[in-house]
């Protein structure tokens, strides 16, 4: 039986903040940080159930995605991203969590691990390389929501973010897509996502303005699981041999495109348990 999921908000800066609970205080509790193109906390419902059986698993939307509200001044940043981090924790009770990252959300957990160790009991990267950087500091974000890219199919959409699409597309994985998809004349377009939201223009006080992945890496000093998609493109050959030499860190390989959580979720959570 589905375990009972507790929903919550929280107030961090200019934004509301969607949380979602599941189990019950036991080993170190687990914080999810979803990725960015497209996804959000309802993602990973499934996923955070199974591994709240002996323990507290907590998910929430990044601001301007899902239900967490858009931040009025744009403020994107890399600090906002690390204090909502606080806020979620602060709210939960917990000094500490395990925390997990996809994609975007994989490297602003591994800023987490690496600028606040105090709070990092360990970090899972979820087909996130620390190749990859950052992103830009600021990004482009369309003028207005006429600029929006409008995809002429659900399954156009799903491709284009990077989702997993099963073939044919079933009725849950539609459902799903419906959440965060809004009908237009011509297809549809992405509603559930602020199209500024890789802006940093609302930032106050001095930027937190990250190092190269490897060298946040460096300063890691928990526990680090590295769950690979083999059929992704995110990790060269010499980034898992550089990785594979690093203390704390452990690569798991997972048969799954970058939407690890859609496509095996079965795997990822067998892969996980092992580690924890």
């Amino acid at each position: 039986m589905a375990l009972t999921q507790i929903t919550d908000t929280v107030q961090s800066g200019d934004v509301t903040l969607f949380v979602r609970k599941f189990g019950a205080p036991g080993n170190m509790p687990l914080l999810i940080l979803h990725g960015g193109n497209y996804y959000d906390s309802a993602d990973w419902v499934e996923v955070a159930e199974q591994l709240a059986a002996d323990r507290e698993v907590a998910a929430f939307d990044a601001r301007g995605f899902g239900n967490s509200s858009r931040s009025p001044s744009k403020n994107y940043g890399f600090a906002a991203a690390l204090d909502d981090v606080c806020a979620v924790l602060r709210q939960l009770g917990w000094s500490r969590a395990v925390i997990v990252g996809h994609s975007r959300g994989g490297s602003h957990a591994l800023l987490a691990a690496a600028r606040m160790p105090e709070i990092a009991a360990g970090l899972v990267l979820v087909d996130y390389s620390p190749a990859l950087g950052f992103g830009p500091p600021g990004g482009a974000p369309p003028a207005a929501d006429e600029a929006l890219p409008i995809f002429p199919t659900i399954e156009a959409a799903l491709d284009s973010t990077s989702r997993y699409r099963p073939d044919p597309l079933t009725v849950e994985a539609k459902q799903r897509a419906l959440e965060f998809l809004e009908p237009v004349d011509g297809g549809f377009r992405l509603a559930k996502r602020d199209p500024s939201f890789m802006s940093h223009a609302g930032e106050t006080g001095a930027p937190l303005v990250p190092r190269q992945g490897y060298e946040e890496l460096a300063d890691v000093r928990c526990p680090v699981l590295i769950i690979r998609a083999a059929k992704s493109p995110l990790f060269k050959p010499e980034d898992l041999t550089r990785l594979d030499t690093m203390d704390r860190v452990e690569i798991r390989e997972i048969d799954s495109g970058h939407d690890v959580i859609g496509e095996a979720p079965a795997a990822f959570v067998a892969a996980l348990r092992d580690w924890l």
